[in-house]
Order: structure tokens, then C-alpha cells, then sequence
């Protein structure tokens, strides 16, 4: 959402399986052209037209969001096309963990849009 022009616009959606949820980001930002698409994922990497003095970067946010959601088992894939925007989409698999009875109980969509929006930031 970071490129969405005025008056564009956002989404977030989750579905889940019984083995994955899924929670997806999407905008009708300027898209990212198909030849780019497995590169902003590299460290330091900037899509053409990416760097502005609006919007600065370093890069290194795609590529943090794709290797923490890898460390937990998941996977970051996008689906983008020029002109039209952009999804993002985090794959988690479920697990059942243990709850501590003291703390607040979340299930695991809170506990998996909390971390998409942390990745996705």
C-alpha cells in the first residue's frame, strides 16, 4: 500500500484451510512488472519507479518479511500486474500450540493477521 496513489485504494482479506490460513494484502498501486516480481524479494533491491523522496525505502523490507514468514514454515508470494496493482499474499500453516489459561486466548486468524500485518508493514 505503500505506492497506492491518492485515491486508490486497499484490501486485506484472510481464509483459512484446516491446515493454512491465508492473509493477503492487495492495493491499485502502479504494479510491479513480471520481469521484477522474484527480484523484490532480494536484500536491497528497489523495483524501477520504486525510489521517490515520497515514499523513500531501503529494500529490505520485502526480503525481511519473506525470510521471517520462511522461518515459520510459511511462504510470501506476489501477484502483481502494471496499472492494475498488487497482492500479497502470507501462507502460514496452522498448528495447535498450548494456551496459557492466565493470558488472553487468541486463535490463530488473530494470531496470523497480527504477524501479516507486521510483515507487510
Amino acid at each position: 500500500m505503500k505506492y497506492t496513489p491518492p485515491g486508490g485504494s486497499g484490501r486485506v482479506g484472510l481464509d483459512r484451510t484446516a491446515a493454512h490460513a491465508r492473509v493477503w494484502v492487495e492495493d491499485t498501486g502502479p504494479g510491479i512488472p513480471e520481469a521484477e516480481q522474484a527480484r523484490i524479494f532480494e536484500r536491497f533491491y528497489m523495483a524501477a519507479g520504486a525510489e521517490s523522496d515520497v515514499q523513500p525505502g531501503t529494500g529490505l523490507g520485502l526480503a525481511l518479511a519473506r525470510e521471517l514468514t520462511e522461518l515459520h514454515a510459511g511462504t510470501l508470494a506476489v501477484e502483481s500486474r502494471p496499472g492494475v496493482g498488487s497482492r500479497f499474499v502470507v501462507t502460514l500453516p496452522l498448528v495447535d500450540a498450548p494456551v496459557d489459561r492466565k493470558s488472553t486466548r487468541l486463535n490463530s486468524s488473530h494470531l496470523v493477521i497480527s504477524y501479516a500485518v507486521f510483515c507487510l508493514k
